[in-house]
């Protein structure tokens, strides 16, 4: 099967060679795969490891902006990071929200918005066809975050206080956003003419024990706007929707499949309630599930059995009949070793997806 049969089976519950394959990984370890395996680049790696699917996204060509004295660069939001250093490698943290100071809705409007213009669109094409160079490939593009997006703009107490009190300015700024993801999903998918498989949302809802915002308020403000960007995609060209939110988002799951997600990740299943029988018992008729090899005890601090272990329990209760994609539970962190790594590939390639 081509790695595009492979995870279009996994969706449909139909027979495949094997259980398809995902790597989400930081580029540190990146890195030190490379150098295992003796190759040159990151797309390598993936074809050394036989992952299934591949992420496309337009590269940035607007206005480059400068470094600011506290060492952060912002993005084309208007969102500011600076780059932290933790000794092994380095994460971007937010150092400036642009409209943490925003007072009324002609502030959210008045922003300096990006243009969906300032996308390298046609350059997608290339990156699908290099992709695609050894045999077809799934494809997603990303694309699609509003609650998450908007807290990132507006800073995290400013946009849950707007949310239990203002609730006009919280919305303003989640259609704003709607509107930027529509024209710059709509303008990936015609570049790709066809070839993109699937949508990448995300919206980080959950924590470690339960949501951060209460369920009846994602339902009244956040779902709609995700329902919308949803259908419109489905119904036009045909895509399935990816949808990204770590922690204990049990409760929304059912409202997920509502609103058309075909794909659910992360899986973080040291969540509370994110209990793997449990979630494949009642969601697995319905949903694909994607990722759920843990990345904060079992990939970091377990060991090669450990790992095997975990692998062999997913592949058993998430792989059951179809509908899972072998992935971790998030980026692939440094503390994580290569031996490691390859031997959760090795075994999920080497046993059968039923």
């Amino acid at each position: 099967m081509t790695s595009r049969e492979r995870v279009r089976a996994a969706l449909d519950r139909a027979d495949a060679d094997r259980v398809p394959c995902d790597m989400w990984a930081e580029p540190e370890v990146f890195a030190a795969l490379r150098a295992e395996l003796c190759v040159d680049t990151d797309e390598d790696v993936l074809k050394c490891l036989q992952i299934d699917m591949r992420w496309i996204v337009p590269d940035y060509i607007g206005p480059q902006n400068p470094e600011y004295p506290d060492g952060s660069t912002a993005d084309p939001f208007g969102i500011r990071r600076r780059c932290v250093n933790y000794g092994r490698g380095h994460y971007q943290e937010i150092a400036y929200h642009p409209l943490a100071n925003a007072g009324s809705v002609s502030d959210i409007l008045n922003h300096d918005w990006p243009d969906p213009a300032k996308w390298d669109y046609a350059g997608m094409r290339t990156k699908v066809a290099h992709a695609d160079a050894c045999g077809e490939v799934w494809i997603g593009i990303g694309s699609g975050s509003f609650f998450e997006r908007a807290w990132s703009m507006r800073g995290m107490e400013n946009f849950l206080m707007d949310l239990a009190v203002d609730t006009e300015m919280a919305c303003v700024l989640m259609d704003r956003l709607g509107e930027f993801y529509l024209e710059h999903t709509e303008r990936m998918l015609q570049a790709v003419d066809g070839r993109a498989d699937m949508l990448y949302t995300a919206d980080d809802i959950g924590a470690q024990r339960g949501l951060i915002i209460s369920l009846d308020m994602w339902r009244k403000h956040v779902m709609p706007r995700q329902a919308a960007f949803n259908d419109h995609f489905k119904r036009k060209y045909g895509v399935k929707i990816f949808y990204h939110s770590c922690g204990a988002i049990e409760p929304l799951i059912p409202y997920l499949i509502d609103i058309g997600v075909d794909i659910l990740n992360p899986l973080q299943f040291s969540a509370e309630g994110m209990n793997p029988n449990d979630i494949k018992a009642k969601y697995g008729d319905k949903l694909t599930f994607h990722g759920g090899i843990d990345v904060q005890t079992t990939l970091a601090h377990g060991s090669l059995e450990d790992v095997r272990a975990e692998v062999k329990e997913r592949l058993g209760v998430l792989g059951e009949g179809g509908g899972y994609i072998l992935a971790p539970a998030h980026n692939i962190q440094v503390d994580t070793s290569v031996e490691k790594i390859l031997a959760m590939y090795e075994l999920a390639q080497g046993m059968n997806a039923h």
